[in-house]
């Protein structure tokens, strides 16, 4: 998937309108991030120190976020060799029937071998006539589902029926 990298300090924060912060440290663990709207082009941003800070890009590497998965998906921001976050445009909230979106998700999971965990109807967003999931940062391997099913790290899923597709996976891997 092609996309743009956008540096940091190439666009100021708080001349955007904040839409939604979480600022929450779990002992030592950074879970902060904040949500910036520019025009039709949302900014999520987070600390050098945020614990899934590499979360995006893996995803876009392995190849689960795609055209089919994130087609609302623009750029990686950068600060130096740190991701800082991304930016998306701007989708409409959709709360009706996702199944055959959950398809997709499901045949990325078996594909790629990594799962995300906070896949839930408010992060599953109509972009034009497509799906596109928002909250990208809780991407994992496979391997790291015990770890995210007994709620370490301070990540759980979001979905059941989900957490036991991808249990599935791992048992017969």
């Amino acid at each position: 998937m092609k996309y743009d990298i956008v540096h940091l300090n190439s666009f100021n924060p708080l001349d955007m309108q904040l839409i939604k912060y979480r600022e929450k440290w779990y002992g030592s663990d950074d879970h902060s991030r904040w949500v910036f709207k520019n025009d039709n082009l949302y900014y999520k941003i987070w600390n050098e120190t945020y614990v899934r800070k590499d979360g995006v890009k893996t995803g876009l590497d392995c190849g689960f976020y795609d055209e089919t998965t994130v087609p609302s998906f623009v750029a990686l921001i950068y600060n130096d060799d740190l991701c800082r976050g991304y930016v998306t445009k701007e989708c409409e909230d959709y709360r009706n029937d996702t199944s055959s979106f959950m398809k997709v998700i499901m045949d990325k999971t078996k594909e790629t071998e990594f799962f995300i965990y906070d896949v839930t109807g408010k992060h599953i967003m109509k972009f034009g006539d497509k799906f596109s999931l928002i909250d990208l940062e809780g991407i994992c391997p496979l391997s790291e589902y015990e770890d995210i099913s007994n709620n370490r790290f301070n990540a759980s899923f979001s979905s059941k029926k989900y957490k036991e597709f991808v249990g599935e996976l791992y048992k017969n891997k």
